[in-house]
């Protein structure tokens, strides 16, 4: 079957961002350009194969507030190859239940719910430092794998509804993550994870509370979550 790729700009460069399920509205390079929050002129190349979209873009950016958390909530999949997109304003995935995996190795940082609601079922971010606000991983039913080797700290904020209603989480990975927010037993940040979880922390924490581990990393203790100090 012939490929049904096609060039709908007059610009011609190399296309480093693919994005899947939205060429029946983002199908010019304008539109895409004001969805994402950059300028028409940081885009050389736009073409649509199917319902997908490839975009070449030119400098770095952030992702516009609610820029896919709109409707209509179609995406798939979001491929940054050269990561070109450094951060995340809120709710830039929200309600995208379709969106099942994503490449994003320049992201720095996320605001609020992000990913909340999406069909993702795994996630690695390796340039991940911070995040803000609440309910990153919220309602992700499908997410097993959650990887972020450079996290170092989860605002205070984050913790409420970080990972609630996300039961098929197994593995996550913040093995430098030293702030986890308030030193709660009882509840935060780690709520909602069950004892199919491994949790992987790094071994500072494990006597950051006056010789006990913080209150984060007990309270996931008590869900039943299995805890590896690195």
């Amino acid at each position: 079957m012939r490929s049904q790729r096609r060039l709908v700009s007059a610009k011609i460069g190399n296309p480093n961002t693919f994005i899947g399920g939205v060429s029946s509205y983002d199908n010019s390079a304008n539109s895409v350009a004001d969805r994402l929050g950059i300028s028409i002129s940081d885009i050389d190349y736009f073409g649509i194969n199917g319902n997908d979209i490839e975009v070449g873009i030119i400098n770095d950016y952030e992702l516009k507030d609610r820029a896919y958390g709109n409707s209509p909530k179609t995406v798939t999949h979001f491929h940054d190859l050269e990561g070109k997109c450094v951060g995340f304003n809120e709710l830039s995935f929200t309600n995208c239940d379709l969106l099942t995996d994503v490449t994003l190795p320049k992201v720095e940082y996320m605001t609020r719910a992000t990913f909340k609601d999406t069909g993702l079922t795994e996630i690695e971010m390796p340039e991940l430092l911070s995040t803000d606000e609440n309910s990153m991983f919220q309602s992700c039913p499908n997410l097993t794998t959650i990887k972020l080797p450079k996290l170092q700290s989860i605002n205070p904020l984050s913790i409420y509804h970080a990972f609630t209603s996300s039961p098929n989480i197994t593995r996550i990975e913040i093995p430098v993550c030293l702030t986890l927010g308030p030193d709660y037993t009882s509840a935060g940040l780690f709520s909602g994870l069950t004892s199919a979880c491994t949790l992987v922390v790094p071994s500072a924490l494990s006597t950051i509370n006056g010789g006990a581990e913080h209150g984060q990393i007990a309270h996931a203790r008590s869900l039943g979550v299995t805890i590896i100090y690195v």
